[in-house]
């Protein structure tokens, strides 16, 4: 299967997320946390003078939200600078593994290259190492060669990462 593709500026957002993507059991614990703080500062609000418990526990909260807007802000707009204009290139997807051709050259990856993958809701990221990934958005596929991609995906490498 060969595809002509060029990334946009908006998958690299997509991507971040899907890597950065938190387990069930650290959102849980994410939320989980300050919503015991709060009920606990709730529960000694109950005696008068520990209000200013229940203002700490709240601006806390507050604060953790504010921190993870500004992150959020901060990584879309650096994603966005560096990825502004990524160039056209030709994907192979075969049976051997991916070719990627570019205009500085091609590069031929052997499935055994890649460690993992994990699926988003609107694209797949291929692991080489942790941290280095290749990005296929799903509106590069059609749903056959969609189908076809996520079958070699499947037998060639292990369960998708959570």
């Amino acid at each position: 299967m060969r595809i002509e593709a060029q990334l946009q500026p908006e998958d690299h957002v997509k991507a971040h997320r899907v890597h950065r993507r938190m387990s069930p059991t650290a959102r849980l614990v994410f939320i989980a946390l300050p919503v015991a703080w709060c009920l606990h500062a709730l529960w000694r609000l109950w005696d008068m003078r520990q209000y200013v418990l229940f203002s700490y526990g709240m601006g806390g909260v507050a604060l953790l939200t504010a921190i993870r807007l500004v992150y959020r802000f901060c990584v879309r707009r650096r994603l966005l600078k560096r990825h502004a204009a990524d160039a056209p290139m030709s994907i192979g997807i075969g049976i051997e593994g991916i070719v990627l051709v570019t205009r500085h050259g091609s590069e031929s990856l052997p499935w055994l290259r890649f460690s993992k993958y994990k699926c988003g809701k609107e694209l797949v990221l291929l692991y080489r190492v942790e941290g280095d990934y290749l990005i296929f958005p799903d509106r590069w596929f059609s749903p056959v060669q969609k189908a076809e991609f996520t079958a070699y995906l499947r037998n060639e490498l292990d369960e998708p990462a959570r």
